[in-house]
This record gives structure tokens, sequence and C-alpha cells, in this order.
């Protein structure tokens, strides 16, 4: 079996001046814990000066059950006063990843500044790693001693360790676990890599990056607890996203499972429909520019009074609240109730900012999973085909959007008699059964066959048309006011939310804190 996880003890210095048989610490003593490789229960102590330090391995099998390698540390303070440590990782392998996990009770790290322990106090640390090769790595984990009033500090060669996120949980699982690898559609239960081509607006960005995991097949381990409703979202993936600060970072992102409902009962709901003259709008059938959507604001915070949301008040979803939402042309609307199925507190807290892609094509017909990718992180709108008069962006920061194109393409398993590979080559207006690719959407688990489902990806073809899939499998573009479609909003979670529990199936979902 192989290990992930090794470790050493080294007691680097030890400076002590005695004061009339008083011992009192006057500089830093430093201990440095390598990665080792041990048996379960095989403890290891070591006392040295004013640690006590009792360190052992878990002994989770990566293979095949996913788990992560992890190494707790307890340390003790057996000096008669108070002292200061701080923790950090020094020369860690490119190929392996390491942080600290306080599910289970376990401390946070100590920040550069130290941490207090007190005479006698006892702390427990959760040192967690994986990696993405599936090889061996090491690291090593340090600690530096002091007085308990004088902050501490790092050398130049440190690593902070980072707490664990949900999105490093499930990686975790994924790369730990080769079952991706197997293409028969009942090992189709993980997550899958996609390598991407970066687009106009990804300048930069590396090869890692620009990779996403995502869930594929007909209906993987992705359910998930969230706001309140059992199973009632679905995790895409984790990717690369930006904060539209500036911020890179991996990040789950979910769906919510079933649309949202008006208050008779009824699913339809329109992207836009404000009248013309109104914000970007250019015709009574609104405009396909997601900043100023009607449904934006309804889905979104900070349009509790904007003038231009439907019905005069918007961020009804994100507030539990009820009102209007849009319907029809030209201001038309129909009630909404979402004071039961809105966005809770709690869900609220674990949703982050997030840079959406509003990049555009001019094209639905010959359109490949891949190619959406690209345009969608392109710099294509209707302004820039001609189309429309007022200018459009291409990039929007904020919380709840919707899936591309791409999120359903990428989301197929293929089938027996279509591979995954060859859905992905086909243009995706074309998953349809007179082509004979319906393995493609019937091995979709993001195939409604009930409902046409909004996306946030304009039509650069004209102002007033998006892109949706269709009960039939295929993805074209409808216009936004002609006829309501359903909404499935889509989020980013904070890189804080932990994964806490859960296999990810449907009776057993994922739960995050």
């Amino acid at each position: 079996m192989k290990r992930l996880l090794k470790r050493k003890v080294e007691k680097s210095y030890l400076l002590v001046v005695g004061v009339v048989s008083v011992f009192l610490v006057v500089g830093y003593f430093s201990y440095a814990y390598f990665t080792v490789q041990t048996e379960k229960a095989n403890v290891i102590s070591i006392k040295a000066g004013l640690l006590s330090l009792v360190s052992y391995e878990d002994q989770l099998d990566t293979y095949p059950d996913g788990n992560l390698e992890s190494v707790i540390i307890t340390v003790t303070n057996t000096y008669p006063i108070d002292i200061k440590f701080n923790m950090y990782a020094r020369s860690p392998d490119s190929g392996v990843q390491f942080f600290y996990d306080t599910e289970g009770g376990y401390s946070a790290v100590p920040p550069k500044s130290g941490m207090v322990l007190a005479k006698g106090e006892t702390r427990s640390f959760k040192i967690v790693g994986y990696s993405s090769d599936h090889g061996i790595h090491t690291t090593d984990i340090r600690f530096n001693v002091g007085l308990s009033t004088a902050p501490l500090s790092w050398p130049s060669n440190a690593t902070e360790i980072p707490q664990i996120s949900g999105a490093e949980k499930l990686l975790a699982k994924f790369l730990n676990n080769k079952t991706y690898e197997n293409s028969s559609e009942t090992e189709k239960k993980n997550m899958y890599a996609f390598t991407h081509t970066a687009g106009a607006q990804q300048s930069g960005w590396t090869a890692e990056e620009l990779k996403d995991y995502r869930y594929i097949g007909k209906d993987p381990n992705n359910y998930v607890t969230f706001n309140g409703e059992t199973a009632g979202w679905r995790i895409i993936g984790v990717f690369t996203v930006e904060d539209g600060y500036g911020k890179k970072e991996k990040r789950i992102k979910l769906i919510r499972k079933d649309p949202l409902q008006t208050s008779d009962g009824g699913n339809l709901i329109n992207w836009d429909n404000k009248p013309s003259g109104t914000g970007s709008s250019e015709s009574s059938d609104g405009s396909n520019d997601w900043t100023d959507a009607r449904l934006m604001m309804l889905l979104n915070p900070g349009y509790e009074e904007n003038t231009l949301a439907s019905g005069g008040k918007g961020s009804i979803y994100w507030n539990q609240e009820s009102g209007q939402c849009p319907y029809g042309k030209s201001n038309e609307t129909t009630a909404c109730d979402f004071r039961t199925t809105g966005l809770n507190e709690e869900a609220r807290k674990m949703i982050g900012d997030t840079k959406w892609y509003l990049g555009g094509s001019n094209n639905y017909s010959d359109v490949t999973t891949e190619m959406f990718y690209e345009s969608e992180r392109g710099k294509e709108t209707c302004t820039t085909t001609g189309n429309c008069q007022k200018t459009r962006p291409v990039s929007w920061v904020g919380k709840v959007g919707l899936i591309y194109p791409f999120d359903y393409g990428y989301a197929t398993g293929g089938g027996s008699t279509i591979s995954m590979e060859n859905c992905l080559a086909k243009e995706l207006y074309s998953w349809r059964d007179d082509t004979g690719y319906n393995d493609c959407y019937t091995n979709d688990w993001l195939y409604d066959s009930s409902n046409y489902q909004l996306t946030i990806t304009p039509y650069a073809g004209t102002a007033i048309s998006v892109f949706s899939g269709y009960i039939t499998g295929y993805v074209d573009y409808c216009s936004i006011s002609n006829l309501g479609r359903s909404v499935m909003p889509a989020v980013y979670l904070k890189s804080s939310v932990i994964l806490s529990k859960g296999t990810g199936t449907s009776s057993n979902p994922f739960v995050f804190k």
C-alpha cells in the first residue's frame, strides 16, 4: 500500500538561561516534523525541553476508498510557565498539498505570530494531505517556540498550512480514487478531469487552473443538502474561479436540483422583459445582458428597491421573500413566493462572490462543448456582432447565476453506442434522437426531460436571446421573453466552506459547514 505521509523528529536548537535555578525561555526553540511511514497506532512520543509532542498517523488507505492521508500531532506544554508556538510547512514537494482540518474537534494551526499554550495545556492538530499524481511525497511540519509575550515569525522558506475546504476534500476523494478511469457507467460515480484552452479572459492561467473536475454520467453521487433542502442540490464540480478582486482559488459549484416554482405551482420564469429604453433593453422583449437582467435581480442581493427590478422589488429569492417574477413581455409579471424555498441565512453565508463569464457565441448549430467554454470566456457579445447598440459587459461579479451550456455538455458520460469523447466532439445542437446522439443526453445528469433549462450565456446573434437546454436533449437559443423557462439557480461556495459528512448519494448526501 502506498503511503503519503512520513515523519521523523529533529531538535534544531534550544536556548535556556538559568536564573536562580528557574529556567526561562529567552529565545526560540525549533522542532521539525517530517512525513514518515508508520503503522496504525504506532505512537511516537518526543519530549524535548518545553513541549511533549505525541504524534501518530491514522492508517487511511487512499486506494481505493478515497480518504485523505493524515497525521495527528498532539502538543503539551510541560514547562512551568506559559509559552507561545507556531507551526508551518517547509519545502513541500510540488506533487502534494497539505492542509489542517478542524473536523472532529482538532485545533486550527497557530498563526505566524504564534499561539499561547498555557502551563500543562494540550492541543491536537490534524494535518492532512493528498497527492495529485498518486505518488509518495514528503514535506516537513515545523514549530517555533518562544516567550508567551513576544510574537513569533517564520523563516523565509516557510509555507503556510491553510485550512482544508470542501473543494479540496472533494478533489482528494477524486484524485485518490482511480475509478474515474474506468469507462463503464457503473463506475462513473466520481469526478472526471477536463483540460481546456484558455479563453480571451483567462490570460496567464496555468494548466492546472484551466483544469476542471466535474461529475459525469447519468446519476453520479453528487447530491448535497444545502439551504435546508435535503439532497435538493447537486455538485457540478470543482473549478478554479476568480472572486472578482484578483484572487483565484478552487471552489465548488452547486446547482439546485429542481426548478424554482411560481405561486401558481408553475415553474416558468423569464430571463428578462424590461421595456425598450429601460436599462440595456432596446425593445419590449428585454435584453440578454445579465448584468441588468430581471432574473439576475430576483436571485441576487442588493436589488430590494431597484427600479429596474420587476414589480419594483428585487432580491426576493436571496432574501426569502414573496413578490413578482418576470413573465411575459414589457414588465409583465407572475406572483412568486420564496419564503420557504428562498436562500436562508446559513446558505447565504456559504455563497461567495464570483466572476461569471458573459461571452456569447454568434453560432448556435456548430458549437461543441469546448467551443462553448472558449466563447463564454471570450469577448464576443451582440455589441461586437452589430446586433445591439448598447455595450455589453463580458463578465459580472455576483453570487447567484445559472449554468453555462458547457456545464451541460461536460456532464455527459456517454453510453454504449456513443462514447463520452464522441459526445464532446459533437455540437450540442445535434444531441438528439434524429441524429443518433441520444446516448449523449440520456447519460447526462443535467438533462431534464420535463423542463427547458435557462443558461446564463447570451446568444450573440441577437439582443434578446440566450442559450437553453431543450427537453429533447439538445442546446439551442431562445427568446428571453416570449416563453418562460425553468430556472435552476447555480452558486459557487466560499473556499472556507468545509465538507463535513456524506457520500453524495441521494440517501446520504454531502453536507457542508
